[in-house]
This record gives structure tokens, sequence and C-alpha cells, in this order.
């Protein structure tokens, strides 16, 4: 019997040793990583964090400056996204609505208005996730309707109705060379085409010749384009931007395209999507030689002419798809205006007010809730895009670790880009002890990269883990392959 005894605690010992030195192992390669980033002299200048928790018991198991705040870039969405989804709920959805209001004679004149009333929802109008209608096919279906409810002619106006959320779409904090392009596109209360629209350049094929403006799609009445743009070298890229503010018709494009001979495409963010939707209702529903006006319920505002929407007859309503959805392509495609509208919206059912600042205050409450010290986190947006952002590692890990006990956690992890496989991930550690072992969100902007997420090793054990690095002196590609040695060390 004692023999028995002597053999079981023998084994014990020897498996707790063998383990401990699995760890101890596995630290030590970890460490290796981040003190070759500490002699490197292109990260002489750079700033950066590190943590890495145990999912086991949430306790820090290897860390370097996490509690140095840093820019972190488009990450930021991992804090927003997974909030937004613990407070809505998974299957959350938007809606957007088509209504009137007025009599509808028997010659099938509206003696009333038309309201496109939005609900915030961001995809709508742009077919980007299976299911959703697209600019014409949603003009379309608002037009079946009306002439099915016996509306053909419209003596008043079509008002577009973005009052749901704050007039500013964009953030105080976005960058002036960020606000006109795709990307710098914010929520309006009636989102429309994820706020965008295609520029149309004519090339040339002769380095440094001007590119005229030729057109847009959709058409955008009034809009006035200054084009300061001209051909790039051969070889070149897009490097076209576009400048201007929110309601504004005024333009200026600058940069560099690449040269040919055809007409080229850059994206810029609509001026007023509330409005621009109207006005294409408007243009369908002309009728010989009534044309309704088209208008916007804060347009009215400003001139003193504030529409009576009561008692307002639906006529349709279109849900969007469920918030997990939207959460997933939030964080794998990195969408700005999906980000802020999670944003926005977690700030209008908490508090009832659909605006930035309310958001901010809201998911700061949230993470404080979750027992996370914010001494050192500054955030002016949900998405990353404004440079005045400053997060740490610690933080980061801590409230990737705290999603894991939250009902929607598998909705949450299955939004990020899994290591060698897809997203912004698929590049990173494909056909390594990484590949399909790491689901995390990336960040980038000039001098910032940044990762966040969840990592199995090969022993099975899970960790939460954060890292960022902003002002390296290199090109993004060559810090890019530096950090992919330490994710690929987190999941030896």
């Amino acid at each position: 019997m004692m023999q028995k005894v002597i053999v079981f605690f023998v084994f014990i010992v020897t498996a707790i040793t063998s383990c401990n030195a699995q760890s101890e192992a596995y630290l030590k390669n970890i460490n290796a990583v981040l003190q070759s980033f500490e002699g490197d002299t292109a990260l002489q200048h750079a700033s950066w964090g590190f943590c890495l928790i145990s999912d086991k018991d949430g306790k820090i198991i290897s860390s370097n400056n996490e509690k140095r705040s840093l820019q972190p870039a488009s990450t930021t969405k991992v804090l927003t996204t997974s909030a937004a989804l613990s407070i809505l709920g998974s299957d959350y959805t938007f809606k957007t609505r088509l209504a009137y209001k007025g009599k509808i004679t028997k010659q099938g004149v509206l003696l009333g208005d038309v309201y496109v009333i939005g609900g915030g929802d961001p995809s709508i109008g742009f077919n980007r996730i299976k299911g959703v209608k697209n600019d014409k096919e949603l003009i379309d279906a608002f037009e079946y309707v009306l002439r099915k409810a016996g509306i053909n002619t419209i003596q008043g106006s079509i008002i577009a109705d973005a009052t749901y959320f704050e007039r500013a779409m964009q953030p105080n904090a976005w960058a002036w060379d960020d606000i006109a392009n795709y990307y710098g596109a914010g929520p309006s209360g009636l989102n429309f085409r994820e706020n965008q629209y295609n520029l149309y350049l004519k090339q040339s094929k002769t380095p440094g010749e001007p590119c005229a403006y030729v057109c847009t799609y959709p058409l955008i009445p009034g809009l006035q384009c200054y084009s300061e743009i001209v051909s790039g070298a051969k070889g070149s890229g897009d490097e076209g931007y576009i400048y201007g503010a929110s309601y504004s018709n005024l333009r200026y494009l600058r940069g560099k395209i690449p040269p040919g001979d055809t007409l080229f495409c850059i994206k810029g963010s609509l001026p007023d999507p509330a409005l621009i939707c109207a006005q294409l209702l408007a243009g369908r529903m002309t009728n010989g030689k009534v044309t309704p006006k088209a208008t916007t319920v804060y347009l009215l505002q400003e001139q003193n002419n504030m529409p009576d929407t009561n008692s307002r007859t639906i006529l349709l309503s279109i849900a969007s798809p469920p918030l997990k959805e939207l959460v997933k392509y939030t964080n794998i495609y990195s969408i700005n205006l999906y980000a802020e509208t999670l944003l926005k919206e977690i700030g209008k059912k908490v508090n009832g007010k659909g605006s930035t600042e309310e958001g901010l205050r809201v998911l700061k409450q949230f993470w404080l809730n979750k027992g996370i010290d914010l001494s050192g986190l500054f955030l002016l947006d949900g998405s990353g895009l404004s440079r005045y952002d400053a997060i740490t590692a610690e933080q980061f890990a801590q409230a990737i670790h705290a999603m894991r006990s939250e009902k929607a956690f598998a909705d949450f992890y299955l939004s990020l880009s899994v290591a060698g496989q897809f997203g912004a991930l698929s590049s990173i550690g494909k056909g390594t002890v990484a590949d399909g072992n790491i689901h995390a969100k990336s960040g980038y902007m000039t001098r910032v990269r940044s990762y966040a997420g969840y990592v199995r090793n090969k022993e099975g054990k899970e960790f939460s883990f954060a890292f960022i690095i902003n002002n390296y002196s290199e090109s993004a590609y060559s810090v890019k392959m530096k950090i992919e040695k330490l994710l690929i060390a987190l999941a030896e």
C-alpha cells in the first residue's frame, strides 16, 4: 500500500515539475521576443505595451509597459462591439420605416408628406451583408410600397427624419483629412449606402498631369468638386483624398492617383446621407409636372419650419441584420461607421440620447462595472480613428478576458479575425502553431499597430492578450513581421 502511495506521489511531483517546466519555457520564449524589441534600433523611438492574461484565473502572467497609454487605432472597436453585444443583445435589430401624413385622394394624390424615418441602421441601402438591399433596390421597395398604398403624386415633401441620433455625424476628435473620405463617414439617424459615394476622376498617363473630376454615384445635387489631383508615377497606388465638411456640398480633391486612360474611383463620405435618400426617392416619385420636394427634419428645423411628426401612418418597417452580424462585419472589416453607430446606440438605449458623448459615458461605465481600472484610458470615439484615443495593453487584455463570462461571448469571439485563415490576420502565422489558434482584432494607422484577442497554445491553455506599438521608425510591414514573431510565440 505504502509503495502505491509513493508511486502516486512521485507521479504527481513529476507532472507538476513537467508542467512548470513547460510554462517556464513558454514564458521564456515570449520574453525573448519582447527583449528583442528592446534592443531593436528601428524601435528605439517607439513606445509599446504588452499584456498576457491567463483565462483560467484572470492573472497577468507576462507583461511589459502594460500600463503605458498608447494610441490603439481600430483595435478600439473590441471595446465598443463587445459592450454593445452585452448591453443590447446579440439579436438586437435597428428599424427603418416609411410613412406618410396627410390625405390620399381617389386620384392617387397625397395631400401631405412622405417620411423616411431612420432608426440608426448602419447597413441599410448597401448590400455588403447578404439579404440587405442596395440603394437602388431600397428606393425600388419604397416606391412600390407608396404606389401600392395608392400614392402616385405627392403634393408635399419627402422628408428624411434622421433625428434618432444627434445631428453631428463624426466625433469632434476626427481629423480634417479623414472626415470627407469613405472611412470617415459618421452615423446619421438615417444612414444610407453606408454613408459613402463613389467619385470618378479622368486618369492621365503622364505623371504630374491634372486629373479632372467627372461625376459621382449616386448623383449628389449641388455638389461642387475642385480637383487638385494629379497622376502619379507608373506603379503608384491610390493616394487621392477628399476634403470637406458634413452638410456642405463643397469638396476639394487632392493627392495622386495611378496613371491610366480611363475613369478612376475614390470614395467619399456623403455630406448628408438622409437628404440624398430623400432626393433619390423624390426623383423616383416624380409624376408628370409634379416633383415632390426633398428635405430633412433637421433642415426644416433650421428654417423654423418644424413639421408635426405625430400620427404618421407607417407603411413599411425594415429591420437590420441582427447585431451579432453587424458586429462581425464591424470587427472583421473594421468599419468605422458601424462602430460609431453602436456607440451612439448604447447611449440611446441606456441614457436616452444617441450621441457620441453619451455613448462614451455608457461605454466607460460598462467597463468600470467589469472591475477594470480606467486610469490612463482616453476615448473620444468608438472606432479608434481619432488620434486622441489612448489605452493601455493591460486594459485591452482585461476587457477581452472579461468578455469570456458574458452571454454574448460566442458571438463576439466569432467576430474576430483568425490567424492564418481569414480577416486582417489571414497572413499572420500561416502554417505555424498560430494558424487557427489566435482570434483577434488588429488596428493600424500611420505609425500605429495594435492587436488584442485570444490565443490557445500548444498545451491547450487559453489566454487573453494585447500588444500596442506607436511611433516606430520603419515600414508598417516590417513592424508587422516583428509582431508576427510575438504572436507565434504566444501560440507555442
